[in-house]
């Protein structure tokens, strides 16, 4: 949507809002362009293209609050959502506090963005050029094997009552490899994901990559039951994190389903760990000046050499605590949440190498499936079934399966012995969980 478009369509909304007694108002909008496509043997098995957009208006008459969404950005349905949200809020039995972010407010300025959306040919050539790499990258590829492309191309407009006039834009695009191997009846697979503009990705070296760590699979063993060291590799260090983000919500703590509700400014991690929150993540083309109520974002130090230094807060909760907002809101319909922007583990001083080193006769934990059951935020308590390899003379050494790492999460944050030195690319994007490879002395493993 221009910029001019949104203007008109908020200048009928504050007529409608003035006219219907409202005190205050705000309209937040996001939209997004995507292409994507996928291939099957020799053929692309899918195209999609689409764009998607709502408008969320609320406004306060009185005490009394009322919220309207749309799908349609127009101006006929703009002073439709004044009349439905005006509605709804004469339909509220409470009168309740709400938070509107102030103006005046410093938010830092971004780039301009200079993200084209790709031509659909281009991105049909990109998937196709995947798919051909990855067939040639190894004599035992079987079907299954597919390459992708996809681009997307969003923005976000708030403008409210109080002289906010806010917009962010932002896009990216990239390829994908997944390698299907099969030998002697047995099938393995991989996946890459390789970001940026079509023209620089190596499709080769990434379907390498892939079938490659397909091909480190066959042969894999149960391994016994026991206690190992172990490596998390940074992907699924990141699933862990991903998995447990809600705990470091400042409404789960104030609802009690967060352990950390009371500690911050508390030990509660080993003195290696540090936890950062970036809107701004150096080479993400994905970053946010504000949030989904208004407010500015910044770069925060969630978790300190293991010192947790603060949940993550929205208007209302932080006003609960009697705190100010860390601009973590995210929007959704009528409510408001809490979000992460590309939420890591700080690198530590180690290698791979030299965290197998310290392994030695342990696991390196390369897959995990299964968090949705397997693991408890309450509680932090997970089960998770797993694959990976044993660490043998400091390396990488046979393939191993059907394993179930088990643990809490509280605990694990205590017990990180040593953190790797890289987190290894992975998809752009707002509200990521990073991490590099973690290494933890002593883990229990139910294998065979």
């Amino acid at each position: 949507m221009k910029k001019e478009t949104f203007e008109k369509i908020y200048a009928a909304v504050e007529e409608e809002a003035v006219k219907a007694g409202a005190s205050d108002w705000e309209l937040y909008y996001s939209g997004d362009g995507s292409l994507s496509a996928e291939t099957f043997r020799d053929e692309l098995s899918g195209f999609s293209a689409g764009q998607d957009g709502w408008m969320i208006l609320r406004l306060k008459i009185g005490r009394k609050t009322g919220c309207a969404n749309s799908t349609s950005a127009t101006l006929s349905e703009a002073k439709k959502l004044v009349a439905l949200a005006a509605e709804n809020a004469a339909l509220c039995e409470k009168e309740e506090e709400v938070f509107f972010a102030e103006g005046g407010q410093t938010y830092k300025e971004l780039p301009p963005c200079t993200f084209r959306m790709p031509s659909a040919k281009a991105v049909k050539d990109a998937a196709m050029e995947m798919r051909r790499a990855a067939y040639a990258s190894s004599d035992l590829i079987s079907d299954g094997t597919s390459g992708g492309a996809y681009a997307s191309l969003g923005e976000t407009f708030y403008y409210s009552s109080r002289g906010l006039r806010l917009s962010d834009r932002s896009g990216s695009c990239g390829a994908y490899v997944y390698s299907v191997l099969e030998k002697d009846g047995d099938k393995r697979d991989a996946f890459k994901v390789v970001d940026g503009a079509f023209k620089k990705i190596d499709a080769d070296a990434a379907a390498k990559e892939a079938s490659e760590k397909a091909y480190a699979r066959f042969g894999a063993t149960v391994p016994p039951g026991g206690n190992y060291p172990i490596v998390f590799e940074g992907k699924q260090m990141q699933q862990i994190l991903g998995t447990f983000l809600p705990v470091f919500f400042a409404k789960e703590a104030q609802q009690g389903t967060s352990l950390l509700a009371g500690k911050e400014g508390e030990k509660i991690g080993a003195e290696n760990l540090t936890v950062v929150d970036d809107p701004f993540y150096e080479g993400n083309p994905m970053q946010a000046s504000f949030d989904g109520e208004g407010s500015p974002t910044f770069t925060k130090t969630v978790i300190d050499r293991g010192v947790l230094k603060t949940l993550l807060y929205n208007l209302e909760t932080a006003a609960k605590a009697g705190k100010t907002t860390t601009g973590n809101a995210s929007r959704g319909g009528s409510s408001i949440g809490t979000k992460v922007y590309n939420f890591y583990i700080v690198p530590g001083a180690f290698s791979r190498e030299e965290l197998f080193k310290k392994a030695e006769g342990g696991i390196f934990v390369t897959g995990m499936k299964g968090f949705h059951a397997g693991a408890n935020t309450v509680s932090g308590d997970f089960s998770i079934e797993s694959e990976g390899f044993f660490i043998k003379d400091g390396k990488q050494g046979e393939a191993i399966k059907s394993f179930t790492v088990s643990g809490n999460f509280f605990d694990l944050l205590k017990n990180i012995a040593a953190i790797g030195d890289t987190i290894e690319d992975q998809n752009p994007g707002v509200s990521k969980v990073r991490c590099p490879d973690v290494f933890l002395e002593s883990m229990p493993v139910a294998g065979a």
